[in-house]
């Protein structure tokens, strides 16, 4: 019995692989024009490396983040949980969100950062704002004395 161990004869044409990695970023990036990254397109994206590439859900969303920080592209995903994490922050302790903070909540997440184009959107971060202070049963200052939940 004889094995053949050489590998040019083991495949007749060379075959070219790409990393499934790479060839996710090589994906993403002519996609993205205007440099914003919506939820939707966001979840687009990660359908794509797990459906097509076979990448898990975890790594898509790890590099699919990267990438969008190395180009410069605000991350909706990653701006909305920002903006989560300091709204717990302010409401934690009296589950109460004032003007103030939820003007610095805001401004943190809304203003572009350096070297990026654009910020979280106004509307999408004030009905986060509203849907959290539902969820988690914080009020809003409403009027000069009067606080309610949205």
């Amino acid at each position: 019995m004889a094995v053949n161990l050489n590998r040019e004869d083991s495949s007749s044409s060379p075959s070219v692989s790409i990393d499934p990695i790479q060839e996710f970023r090589l994906f993403v990036q002519p996609r993205i024009v205007d440099s914003y990254c919506d939820e939707s397109m966001y979840l687009s994206f990660v359908q794509y490396a797990v459906s097509k590439l076979s990448i898990s859900s975890d790594k898509a969303q790890v590099v699919l983040d990267l990438e969008l920080e190395r180009l410069f592209i605000a991350n909706e995903n990653k701006l909305l949980r920002e903006l989560t994490e300091a709204l717990h922050r302010f409401t934690d302790d009296d589950k109460k969100l004032d003007n103030k903070e939820e003007t610095d909540a805001l401004q943190m997440v809304c203003k572009a950062d350096l070297g990026y184009r654009y910020g979280l959107k106004y509307d999408t971060a004030q009905r986060a704002i509203d849907d959290f202070c539902r969820a988690n049963g914080v009020k809003k200052k409403k009027g000069l004395f009067s606080w309610a939940i949205p």
